[in-house]
């Protein structure tokens, strides 16, 4: 029988080589106030908070590759939500073309906690992708800062 239920399906292995060997980068409560904030303010407060309250975001890398993943991702269910339903793409457009300063200072915050995971490597030889680019502001940041940029929607 197909759930209809919001869900989280785990990739507890590496997508890219495929190894079992990884480490935790960052993990953060869904139900946790600074996410709850952030969710509300990204998504125009249409996430069904409590449909995703009893997880995690989290990032892992990979031991053998470098990859970094979240080992754990919406269902399909929980996909059409996102896509169909929390995010609207005209306000996400609106967004993408009005940003202020703020937001491209945030992003540049991101990108510099990013690359103090990396302290040996300096920002050009950081490979960033990021799936799920949307509008790409992110990546143009990433790319203004000196990061090796790739995106995909």
């Amino acid at each position: 029988m197909l759930s209809h239920a919001i869900a989280f399906v785990s990739r507890p292995d590496c997508p890219i080589c495929g190894s079992d060997a990884h480490h935790s980068l960052y993990e953060l409560a869904y139900d946790h106030p600074q996410m709850i904030a952030y969710l509300k303010e990204f998504y125009d407060e249409r996430v069904e908070l409590d449909s995703i309250a009893s997880d995690h975001y989290r990032l892992t890398q990979c031991g053998h590759c470098g990859f970094i993943w979240q080992p754990r991702i919406l269902n399909d269910v929980g996909m059409m939500r996102l896509y169909e339903d929390w995010i609207n793409p005209a306000a996400s457009l609106n967004k993408a073309e009005n940003r202020g300063l703020t937001t491209h200072q945030m992003h540049a915050r991101h990108q510099w906690r990013l690359a103090s995971y990396f302290p040996e490597l300096k920002p050009p030889q950081i490979r960033v992708l990021d799936y799920g680019a949307g509008w790409g502001t992110w990546l143009l940041m990433a790319k203004a800062n000196g990061f090796d940029v790739t995106g995909l929607e």
